[in-house]
C-alpha cells in the first residue's frame, strides 16, 4: 500500500472532525490515567502517527491489535467489524553475512551468522489493528496509573 494513502486518508479524517467541531487528540482524562493507544499482548505502546490514526478512532478503551493476535490469546474479533490502520516503518533487517566466496558464512555450530543492517529506505507495514471494544472475551480493561 503507498504510505500516500495512509496519511491521506488520516488527514481526511482529522479535517472531516474538525469541520463537525471536534479536536480528536484531546480526550478527557482523570489525572494520573493513563490513555495513550497499546498493543496488550506486546506490551507496546503505538508511537507517531499510528498513535493519530487510532486517537481519531474515537474508541474509548486504549487497547489495539492484530486480528491474529487476538486469537493467539483466545479473543474473536466480532464478524463484519471493521479494522484500523496503522504504519510500521522497519529500518533495519537482519542479513546473512556473505564471505569473499560469495557462500554464507556460517559459525562454530555450522548456523549462518546474521547480521543487522540499516536500511537505506524503510520498509513500511500497512496492517489492520482492532480495538478491544471489537473484540470479544477480552478481558475489562483495568485503569492503568502513572
Amino acid at each position: 500500500m503507498d504510505t500516500s494513502d495512509f496519511a491521506k486518508r488520516l488527514a481526511d479524517k482529522l479535517i472531516e472532525q474538525l469541520k463537525a467541531g471536534t479536536a480528536p487528540w484531546q480526550q478527557l482524562w482523570e489525572a494520573g490515567q493513563i490513555l495513550s493507544p497499546y498493543n496488550p499482548t506486546t506490551g507496546n505502546r503505538y508511537r507517531g502517527v499510528n498513535v493519530m490514526a487510532l486517537v481519531v478512532t474515537g474508541r474509548g478503551d486504549p487497547r489495539w491489535m492484530t486480528y491474529r493476535q487476538a486469537q493467539a490469546q483466545g479473543w474473536q474479533v466480532r464478524a463484519g467489524e471493521k479494522g484500523t490502520q496503522i504504519q510500521h516503518w522497519i529500518w533495519e533487517e537482519a542479513r546473512v553475512r556473505v564471505g569473499q566466496d560469495g557462500q554464507p558464512v556460517l559459525d562454530s555450530q555450522k548456523k549462518l551468522i546474521k547480521d543487522m543492517v540499516r536500511l537505506e529506505r524503510p520498509k513500511v507495514i500497512t496492517a489492520a489493528v482492532f480495538n478491544a471494544e471489537q473484540i470479544d472475551e477480552i478481558p475489562a480493561l483495568e485503569p492503568e496509573r502513572t
